[in-house]
């Protein structure tokens, strides 16, 4: 159960990164723009931090090893489990 929620913690960093250009277009002063891009910036390093912290060791090192490149579908892969097919 902790490396799905990890997995999940992992892949879900992305989102914040994803938000912040629709945080830029829609806030309405410079500095309401600086401080939601801040604020995501930090939840998605909180949630990829804890996402890491709460899969463990492991999965950590296998991400390293496939590379950055082919980090998500191998964490993908192992969010599925063993006889996903995939």
């Amino acid at each position: 159960m902790s490396l799905k929620l990890g997995i999940l913690l992992i892949l879900a960093s992305a989102l914040p990164w994803i938000a912040i250009p629709v945080a830029v277009w829609l806030a309405p002063s410079v500095t309401m723009k600086a401080a939601w891009t801040g604020g995501l910036l930090i939840a998605a390093e909180v949630l990829f931090w804890a996402g890491i912290l709460v899969a463990g060791r492991d999965v950590w090192s296998a991400a390293k090893q496939a590379g950055w490149r082919r980090a998500v579908p191998l964490l993908w892969r192992q969010l599925r489990g063993p006889g996903s097919g995939c």
